[in-house]
């Protein structure tokens, strides 16, 4: 899939896309519908096709790379693209092919069926990025929906905070009064040294009851505390798991993705005549075995060189009964 930004223009709305963000705002299908675009041009940083430059010593293109698709009012379509170090432009009416330019070069027209796999391949990728565009925006919906929730709970705690410094001060405002009658206590058991004994006695014994309750709420206070921060860990612990949720989507998607470029390939080598007909491959050090067939040492040295780097040691992969698998061990 190629790097770089799409921008367009449809019924008065700007829409924007890049291979890393995906598509932000899409409203209708590309190509080959009956509603008529404005115009729909992709632009290539001049960064990123330096990068491609320096790849294309090592990986021999598979796949066409799109370089603008542009859609008149009119209905006609212009796909421009290069594969194998070569340009193509096709002009299309709806689904018929109307020119086609090699190079700058025209095709005959009894020639143009020969492109029609090429065409169904631009339509299925810019198919995929829209859903994956689909699937971003929800799960965005579901990050800003937790951050609204975190907020809300700090503002809760805010709150529990400022009800317990109120507390704090009422139970200094208590303690206040406390004293106070128990200066009253003191006086009124000079007049009464019987009644002192027994107002000492039982003032003594409010203190200890006060002293009890305000250890209790100590240590409610306390655990509170504990709370909020057992809390704070647990928010954390789930954003952790959102960031590794994400990076093993992104591992599967590069897994997914090198597994295509090997089928790709192995069709192009004519170890089989197409994906589907794929049922078992695995690859490692020693062999490349291939729908339980082992294949050539020339052929296992090539793919061991392309594909067994960045530390990988085997790949695997199984198709059947409805089940497929990619395994990729480091």
């Amino acid at each position: 899939m190629l790097s770089g930004k799409i921008r367009f223009q449809a019924g008065g709305e700007f829409f924007a896309y890049s291979s890393k963000t995906k598509f932000k705002k899409m409203k209708m299908k590309l190509l080959l519908a009956s509603v008529p675009f404005v115009a729909l041009v992709l632009q290539v940083t001049p960064i990123q096709a330096q990068q491609k430059n320096e790849n294309k010593a090592e990986d021999v293109r598979t796949s066409p790379e799109i370089r603008s698709v542009k859609t008149t009012i009119s209905g006609e379509t212009q796909i421009n693209y290069r594969e194998n170090d070569h340009w193509y432009k096709i002009k299309m009416s709806g689904s018929k092919i109307l020119e086609i330019y090699i190079d700058d070069k025209k095709v005959a027209e009894e020639d143009y069926s020969k492109y029609d796999a090429t065409i169904k391949k631009i339509l299925a990728q810019i198919e995929k990025d829209r859903e994956q565009a689909e699937k971003d925006r929800q799960q965005a919906q579901l990050d800003r929906e937790q951050a609204r929730k975190d907020r809300q709970q700090a503002t809760e705690d805010r709150r529990q905070a400022e009800k317990n410094r109120e507390q704090a001060d009422k139970d200094r405002e208590q303690a206040e009064r406390d004293r106070e009658q128990a200066r009253k206590d003191r006086e009124q058991a000079n007049s009464s040294r019987e009644r002192s004994v027994k107002d000492k006695q039982q003032a003594q014994n409010d203190r200890e009851r006060s002293e009890t309750d305000r250890q209790r709420a100590d240590k409610d206070r306390l655990q509170a505390v504990e709370d909020r921060k057992q809390a704070e860990k647990d928010r954390e612990q789930a954003g952790k798991d959102r960031q590794q949720a994400e990076v093993d989507r992104k591992r599967a998607e590069e897994d997914r993705k090198l597994m295509n470029a090997m089928i790709d390939e192995i069709v192009k080598e004519k170890v089989i005549d197409n994906e589907d007909a794929l049922k078992s491959l695995r690859l490692d050090e020693n062999e490349l075995i291939v729908n339980d067939i082992k294949q050539p040492e020339n052929l296992h040295n090539k793919f061991k060189a392309k594909y067994l780097k960045s530390g990988r040691s085997k790949i695997s992969y199984k198709n059947s009964d409805g089940f497929r698998g990619i395994s990729i061990d480091q």
